[in-house]
C-alpha cells in the first residue's frame, strides 16, 4: 500500500487513504547529540536509533521557539508563533480560529488521542482541540509524568481502539527537562555532571518509547511514526543553562525522524534545513487534507523520498521570554543551512559551516549581508503576523497551573502593555547572568528550598533593583518562609515597577486576604484584573472578597465569569454553588451544573481528594444525602486520615434532612478523629461540640 501511495503523492493527490496509524512522539528538551543516531557519544538510545535506521533522519531540523508550549503549538498547527500568537509558556492560549493537526486528522476519520506529561500542555492552553481523548491528568510534581506513566497511558488508549479504526496518537515525554534525576538503573549508569544525568533521562525515555513502539507494531505494519523534539537544552554554551532565553542552535536545532516501512526509504539522511512546522503539511500531503495560508510550513515528502533538489528553506526563530518576563528586548532570527542572523539591540551574524558553535559574530564585518538578512527577517515577520501574533497580552490560567509552572522552573510572564509603544533596548546578552541566577533561584523556590531562594532573590534584587519579576518572586519566597511583612513590601515594589504585572497584584491580594483585610484585598485583585481580565484565580478571589463585603450580586457575577475562565477550579466552583444557595432559594440547575463540572475533574484526577469531597458536598446540597454519604465513605477508604472529609461526613450524619440518615454516635467518632488530626481547626471543633451534644441524648 505504501509504495503505491508514494507514487500517487508524486502525482499530486493520494489514491489510497495512507497509513492506518500515525504516532507523533514529542521529546521534550532533547538535543540531537543526546541520541546515538545523531552522533551522540556515551548515550543509550537504541529505540530511537532503530527508528532512524528504518526511516528518514533530518540532520538540520529547526524549532521556531525554544519553549514547550509555543514550540508544540507550532508543531501541531504548522504555523509560526507570529501567526498563532502563543509566545511563551503559561500565559497564552491558542485561539479557536487556528486549526490543529488533531482537528484535521479527526476530519479524515481518525480516532485521536493524546497523552501529555506536564501542565505546560494542559488543555486550557488550547492544544486539546480535535482530540477524542486528551489525557493531561498531571499532578503537581516538578518532574511531570514519568516516561513509563506516559507509555502506560498511551498503550491503554491504543488498546481501546478497534484494530480496523485509523488512529492518530500524540505521546509527549518530558523526562529530559531539568532537574536531571533519572530513575534506577539509569541514575547509577549516568551518574556525574548535569549533562551526564541528562543523558540518563534521555536513556530512560528511550526505553519507554521502545515499549510504546512495540505496542504500535502490534497493530500492524501500516504506521507512520514521527519523533521530534520541541527544543534542545543548553549546558553553559553562550553562558545559557536550560532553554528559552537565547535562540542559538543548542536549543533550537532538534532531532526529527520519520518512519513508515514500505513508504519512506529506510536509513535515509536529509541534510537540508527543515522546520518542525513542516510536519503538518507533510501529513496534509499524505492524507490529502486542505491547508491554507495559516500553515507556513512545507511538506517534507520530496526531501524524504529523495526526489531531487528543492528550493532551500529558511527558518524563523524567536524568543519573547526576555521581553515578556523581564522587559528586555525579544530576540528574532533567520536561520538558513549556512547562516544565522539574530536581530537584537546588538545584532549577530554567524557563518555556520565554519562556526557551528556560533562563537564569532560577523555582523560588523559583513554589514551588507547582515542588513539583507535583517530585511528578509522583517519580511517573514510581516508576511506571517496575524492579529493573534500582534497581541502580546497574556491569557491567564488557573492558580494551580501557575504554581506548577513556577515549580518547573518556568517563568509565567505578565502583561507588558507599557512595552507596546516602543521596544526595549536592553540586550538579553547583557542580562544572561541575571537570568541564569534567577532561574536557579526559581528552581530552589519550586523545590521547597525557600530560605535558599530568599538568599538568591535578595542578591538579585540588590544587583537588579528595577526588575519587577525579581521583586515578585522575592515576595513569594518571603511568603514561603512565613515573612508576610517583607512579602508585602516586595509585592508592592513589583507593582510599582510594572503597574500591569497582574501576578504582583494577585500575590498582594492573597496576603491581604489571609489577614482578613477584604477591602484592600479587593482593591489588589481589582488591579490584577485590570491588567489581565482572564486571570481566573484573581477573579475567584475577588468574588470571595465581594461576598465577605456583603456585595453578593457582584460576587455572583464574578464567580460566573471565573467559572468560564477556569472551570476546573474545584474550590471556586464550590464557593459559587454555596453562594447561589445562600443568596437566593437553591438553584438546582446551577448546582447540577457545578456537580457535572466537579465530577469530571474528580474522574480525570482520582488523586484530587478535594474534588471528590466537593462532589459529595454538592450531592448533599442537592438533597442526595445517601449518595453524598457513599461518596465520602469511598474517599475515606482511599484516605482514612483526610481530616476535612471526616469532618464533612460527621456534619452530614448530624444534619441530614432525612432523619434515617442521621447517626450522631458515628458522627462523634468521626468528629473526634478530625479534631485530633487538626486540634486548632474551629470548624472541626464546632462539629465535635455538636456531635457531643446530640449523641449524649442517644
Amino acid at each position: 500500500m505504501f509504495a503505491s501511495l508514494s507514487v500517487a503523492i508524486g502525482c499530486g493527490r493520494s489514491s489510497v487513504p495512507g497509513p492506518s496509524a500515525v504516532v507523533l512522539i514529542t521529546l521534550d528538551t532533547t538535543r540531537p547529540d543526546a541520541l546515538g543516531c545523531y552522533g551522540g557519544q556515551g548515550v543509550e538510545t537504541p529505540n530511537l536509533d532503530r527508528l532512524a535506521r528504518e526511516g528518514v533522519r533530518f540532520e538540520c531540523a529547526i524549532t521556531p521557539v525554544p519553549l514547550t508550549l509555543p514550540a508544540h503549538t507550532s508543531l501541531l498547527t504548522g504555523s509560526y508563533p507570529t501567526y498563532h500568537g502563543v509566545r511563551t509558556n503559561g500565559t497564552f492560549r491558542l485561539g479557536d480560529d487556528v486549526p490543529t493537526l488533531a482537528e484535521r486528522m479527526k476530519a479524515r476519520g481518525f480516532a485521536t488521542g493524546a497523552v501529555v506529561a506536564v501542565r505546560v500542555l494542559d488543555h486550557s492552553f488550547g492544544l486539546n482541540r480535535g482530540f477524542d481523548r486528551y489525557d493531561d491528568a498531571v499532578d503537581a510534581r516538578p518532574s511531570g509524568r514519568l516516561a513509563n506513566e506516559v507509555t502506560d497511558a498511551a498503550i491503554a488508549w491504543l488498546a481501546h481502539q478497534p484494530r480496523d479504526r485509523r488512529v492518530f496518537l500524540w505521546a509527549h515525554y518530558y523526562d529530559p527537562h531539568s532537574s536531571y534525576d533519572p530513575p534506577s538503573p539509569y541514575r547509577e549508569r549516568f551518574a556525574g555532571s548535569d549533562r551526564r544525568r541528562y543523558d540518563g533521562e534521555v536513556a530512560f525515555m528511550d526505553r519507554e518509547i521502545g515499549r510504546l513502539l512495540e505496542a504500535v507494531r502490534g497493530r500492524g505494519p501500516s504506521t507512520l511514526t514521527i519523533a521530534v523534539a520541541d527544543h534542545g537544552e543548553a549546558f553553559g554554551e553562550k553562558k545559557e543553562t536550560s532553554h528559552g532565553f537565547f535562540i542559538y542552535d543548542t536549543t533550537t536545532r532538534v532531532p526529527l525522524i520519520l518512519q513508515a516501512p514500505g513508504f519512506l526509504p529506510a536509513g535515509t539522511s536529509v541534510r537540508a534545513l527543515v522546520r518542525t512546522i513542516d510536519v503538518v503539511p507533510t501529513l496534509a500531503a499524505i492524507f490529502d487534507f486542505p491547508i491554507g495560508p495559516e500553515v507556513q510550513g512545507e511538506s517534507l515528502l520530496d526531501l524524504a523520498l529523495g526526489k531531487g533538489p528543492t528550493t532551500p528553506r529558511s527558518a524563523y526563530i524567536e524568543s519573547y521570554l526576555p521581553r515578556l518576563d523581564f522587559g528586555w528586548s525579544e530576540l528574532t532570527a533567520l536561520r538558513t543551512n549556512t547562516s544565522k542572523f539574530i536581530h537584537a539591540p546588538v545584532c549577530e551574524l554567524y557563518d555556520l559551516p565554519s562556526d557551528p558553535d556560533e562563537a564569532r559574530n560577523l555582523a560588523k564585518d559583513r554589514a551588507d549581508e547582515a542588513r539583507r538578512a535583517d530585511q528578509a527577517l522583517a519580511a517573514i515577520i510581516a508576511r506571517t503576523t496575524s492579529p493573534a501574533g500582534r497581541d502580546l497580552d497574556a491569557n491567564a490560567n488557573d492558580p494551580a497551573t501557575r504554581a506548577n509552572l513556577a515549580a518547573l522552573g518556568y517563568l509565567n510572564g505578565y502583561h507588558q502593555k507599557a512595552l507596546k509603544a516602543s521596544q526595549s533596548t536592553v540586550d538579553p546578552k547583557d542580562k544572561v547572568t541575571i537570568f541564569t541566577r534567577f532561574t536557579t533561584a526559581l528552581v530552589a523556590l519550586g523545590s521547597n528550598q525557600a530560605s535558599e531562594a530568599v538568599r538568591l532573590f535578595e542578591g538579585l534584587a540588590r544587583d537588579d533593583p528595577t526588575n519587577a519579576r525579581v521583586q515578585e518572586s522575592l515576595a513569594r519566597a518571603y511568603v514561603a518562609t512565613s515573612d508576610p511583612a517583607k512579602a508585602e513590601v516586595a509585592f508592592r515594589r513589583a507593582a510599582e515597577i510594572n503597574p500591569f504585572y497582574d501576578d504582583a497584584w494577585d500575590g498582594l491580594g492573597g496576603l491581604l486576604l489571609g489577614r482578613g483585610d477584604f477591602a484592600r484585598a479587593f482593591d489588589a485583585y481589582d488591579h490584577a484584573l485590570a491588567s489581565n481580565s482572564k486571570n481566573g484565580g484573581a477573579r475567584y478571589n475577588r468574588a470571595y472578597c465581594l461576598r465577605r463585603l456583603g456585595r453578593r450580586d457582584e460576587a455572583l457575577a464574578d464567580y460566573a465569569e471565573a467559572v468560564k475562565i477556569d472551570p476546573r477550579n474545584v474550590d471556586g466552583r464550590w464557593a459559587f454553588a454555596d453562594l447561589l444557595v445562600e443568596a437566593r432559594p437553591p438553584a438546582k440547575a446551577e448546582l447540577e451544573d457545578a456537580l457535572r463540572v466537579v465530577s469530571a475533574v474528580a474522574e480525570a484526577t482520582p488523586g484530587n481528594l478535594r474534588a471528590r469531597e466537593v462532589v459529595a458536598l454538592l450531592l448533599a446540597k442537592l438533597g442526595r444525602a445517601r449518595d453524598a454519604e457513599a461518596t465520602f465513605r469511598r474517599l475515606l477508604v482511599d484516605a482514612p486520615d483526610h481530616a476535612s472529609t471526616l469532618n464533612e461526613l460527621a456534619w452530614l450524619l448530624l444534619t441530614a434532612d432525612d432523619p434515617s440518615s442521621r447517626n450522631p454516635r458515628e458522627a462523634l467518632r468521626l468528629a473526634e478523629r478530625a479534631a485530633a488530626l487538626d486540634p486548632k481547626n474551629a470548624s472541626y471543633l464546632d462539629t465535635l461540640e455538636r456531635a457531643r451534644r446530640e449523641s449524649s441524648g442517644h
